[in-house]
């Protein structure tokens, strides 16, 4: 659609329609009925404004996606199409190794191809955003979401960042494999004190300056279409309602001319932490901070229109709001196809569980070898035991499309091979393996220890692990250690007593 159409549609729009594209939904608002259902109910939303909402976050199925468009334009006035955004963050379906795994390769060609790969299955699921990548430096090991980061290093997480950009976007958005690009948390969200998630930033210039925005300076550069703010207080002000983060920083600084999204809910919690005192004045906060689209709250629906209409909020500043949204819709060329290639039967000619084990492969860390005790030879007897020998849990956490049975444990992968293997799962089992020649011990966390939410105060193995290893440690000195995690842990109790550290990560479908 040519910029003069889309200028006389942002004419057509009322200032309800307006604010409309500037909310973002879940699916589960939009029943094919058309009745009101709990979720709007709760929010308090009418069939009118349903009618009226921009974008939806996390479907699950194309199906789905048809499903919604379709209803949703032929109840809107206008017939805007929707925008679809989900966190890919490691892959669709095919789940790859987690981001702080694929820094660990150093090797930014290897981000830039995940990234092509995932945007590919998830545009034939529907997917037109992802938010990702997360561009936050993180330096505390106890934050739950160093899962999803490039690390501690300013250069290595810009050069990262961009990668993961360049390969979610590929050759432009007209191409309908390649998906939008929302580069988060803006900022400053991986200094949160103590490793506690959501928790307070307080930081000089220059450190905000030389460490944290060299990775979204070059994200943008790159052409990221969406940036999203943080949860976090930056100078005991929420990054939400921060003017001098959202605007002055990142409009004026790093001049991004995109759309600015809120993290789930974030508008809100303005409110619950006594920010601002009402709805009103929490949109009026955020948006004149800069935030452009309000994820999972009727904020922005059910207040800035009465702020527009007794002049404490800008019309203009509506519209240049919704323009740049619109455009974004333009780029991805929904006006043209609001499905944007789903009646085409996408192929996607790689074959993308091998693709997950070749990046899998480069991105695991091998940390200690011992007289060369690795690689394991065909000809040895190996022993295996530990936590996460028969485990399928090694996907991570944003896996949440990837189906973890059908990912593979490190049992049955071996059984796979012609190697004899002796699996024992019970300490009294474990002088069995004075008669193999190594022990091949998988320890690790869960895939619901680290992530969002999932901050630890202590990031040591659990006891049982530690115990496992001092107990075979008795029967055969020819340990190797290898370990699922989500984060670096302190593998300080047991590392004397193992001569291989293999440090595998949560490495995804193909573990």
């Amino acid at each position: 659609m040519e910029q003069e159409k889309l200028k006389d549609l942002l004419k057509q729009m009322t200032l309800e329609e307006k604010i409309g594209q500037m909310t973002q939904l879940t699916p589960t608002f939009f029943s094919e009925s058309g009745e009101i259902t709990g979720p709007m109910l709760e929010l308090g939303l009418s069939l009118e404004q349903l009618n009226t909402i921009g974008t939806v976050l996390g479907t699950h199925t194309k199906e789905e996606v048809i499903n919604i468009q379709k209803n949703y334009l032929e109840q809107s006035r206008l017939k805007i199409p929707l925008i679809f955004m989900a966190d890919v963050i490691h892959g669709y379906e095919t789940i790859f190794p987690i981001p702080l795994a694929l820094a660990s390769s150093f090797n930014p060609k290897l981000v830039k191809r995940m990234a092509h790969l995932s945007a590919k299955e998830a545009a034939a699921a529907g997917i037109h955003v992802t938010f990702s990548p997360m561009a936050d430096l993180v330096r505390d090991a106890r934050w739950g979401r160093v899962l999803e980061s490039n690390g501690e290093d300013p250069h290595l997480n810009t050069i990262m960042t961009k990668a993961y950009v360049e390969g979610y976007q590929g050759d432009g958005l007209t191409n309908k494999q390649n998906i939008a690009a929302c580069v988060k948390h803006f900022v400053g969200y991986g200094e949160s004190q103590g490793g506690k998630d959501y928790n307070t930033v307080d930081m000089s210039d220059v450190v905000l300056f030389q460490d944290h925005l060299p990775s979204f300076k070059a994200a943008i550069d790159a052409g990221a279409k969406l940036v999203m703010s943080s949860f976090n207080l930056f100078r005991g002000v929420p990054v939400t309602a921060s003017h001098y983060l959202l605007t002055e920083v990142l409009r004026d600084h790093l001049a991004f001319d995109g759309v600015v999204i809120s993290d789930w809910a974030a508008v809100s919690e303005l409110v619950q932490h006594r920010v601002a005192d009402s709805k009103a004045s929490a949109s009026k906060k955020a948006f004149e901070a800069g935030v452009e689209i309000d994820m999972m709250t009727d904020f922005y629906l059910n207040s800035l229109p009465d702020l527009v209409k007794s002049g404490e909020v800008s019309e203009q500043m509506i519209d240049e709001t919704v323009m740049r949204i619109l455009e974004l819709k333009n780029e991805l060329g929904l006006f043209e196809d609001p499905y944007r290639g789903l009646n085409d039967n996408f192929t996607i000619e790689e074959d993308l569980r091998l693709e997950s084990r070749k990046i899998a492969t480069e991105s695991m860390v091998l940390l200690k070898n011992n007289d060369q005790v690795l690689p394991l030879k065909p000809t040895e007897k190996i022993g295996l035991a530990g936590s996460k020998a028969t485990s399928r849990d090694t996907l991570g956490a944003w896996s949440w499309i990837g189906e973890i049975d059908a990912s593979i444990a490190i049992a049955e992968a071996f059984a796979e091979t012609e190697m004899i293997v002796d699996l024992a799962e019970q300490i009294v089992d474990f002088d069995r393996f004075q008669l193999v020649d190594k022990v091949v011990i998988a320890v690790g966390e869960t895939g619901t220890e680290a992530g969002e939410a999932a901050s630890k105060t202590n990031i040591k193995l659990t006891p049982q692990d530690i115990e496992t290893v001092k107990q075979i440690y008795q029967w055969n000195k020819n340990i190797v250690l290898v370990v699922y995690s989500g984060r670096p842990l302190d593998l300080t109790d047991i590392e004397p007593y193992v001569k291989a550290i293999l440090y595998a990560w949560f490495p995804g479908s193909e573990a």
